[in-house]
């Protein structure tokens, strides 16, 4: 059974909140441009290996509001981890 990997998703109009909330951790990307093209490399590996990508579209209040909730500075990994928990309802 192919493994189904998250994807997440950031409207281009919505980069700039995302870059205010996470823009001082390393690993986010620096511009909207550079996000896109690693999750579109990212998701066409998946597909090649025939992985299905679930594609989970995040909001920077329901991200910010997650970490807060949680207790976490907001992160790019935890862009992640709040995608897993979206997707699984």
């Amino acid at each position: 059974m192919p493994k189904t990997p998250i994807a997440v998703i950031i409207s281009p109009d919505e980069y700039d909140a995302f870059a205010t909330l996470v823009g001082h951790d390393p690993e986010f990307p620096k511009t909207y441009d550079e996000w896109f093209e690693r999750t579109t490399k990212e998701n066409e590996q998946c597909g090649a290996r025939g992985e299905i990508v679930n594609e989970v579209t995040i909001h920077p209040q329901e991200f910010a509001d997650y970490c807060k909730a949680c207790g976490f500075d907001p992160a790019f990994i935890h862009l992640g981890l709040f995608a897993v928990k979206k997707a699984r309802g």
